[in-house]
């Protein structure tokens, strides 16, 4: 490090210039239009101190609040992308559900079509039995109406 004596103007323009390529307006802007103390000549030399210091704080205030924002940035980004992840997650969920309420559904069916059938089956072949049972009444009085006669 190479100390060099510059006077406070020129400390001061040099300040307002870094700062404006920085993009901090507002501390150019107060760069150029307030000299925060005046040297005389006994404080010639802790004058250019206090600048470096100055602008060591105006440099650090502007990097923490850039920084900053950068943080609160990321953690709105990392909101949204959660609650995204929540909604889509909740999304694939209830069509998964609504996907195994129908597949339950047309099995339920299918085996109730399966079921009425056998009932129908069953109920055919009931009907079918009561007439033979019937048949066979008549058929039964029929011979014993017969055997009457031949006795």
């Amino acid at each position: 490090w190479q100390l060099v004596v510059v006077s406070m103007p020129d400390l001061l323009a040099f300040a307002a210039v870094l700062l404006d390529l920085l993009g901090v307006e507002w501390a150019a802007a107060e760069c150029r239009r307030l000299c925060p103390w005046r040297p005389s000549v006994a404080n010639h030399l802790a004058a250019p101190n206090r600048t470096c210091a100055w602008l060591q704080a105006l440099w650090r205030g502007y990097s923490a609040r850039k920084a900053f924002a950068e943080m609160q940035r990321q953690r709105a980004a990392l909101v949204i992308q959660s609650n995204w992840r929540g909604t889509t997650c909740r999304s694939d969920f209830q069509a998964l559900r609504e996907a195994a309420v129908l597949v339950q559904g047309a099995f339920r069916c299918k085996q109730a079509v399966c079921e009425l059938r056998q009932l129908k089956s069953e109920a055919r072949e009931a009907s079918k039995l009561l007439e033979d049972k019937k048949a066979l009444e008549a058929k039964l009085r029929e011979v014993q109406g017969t055997l009457e006669l031949v006795q």
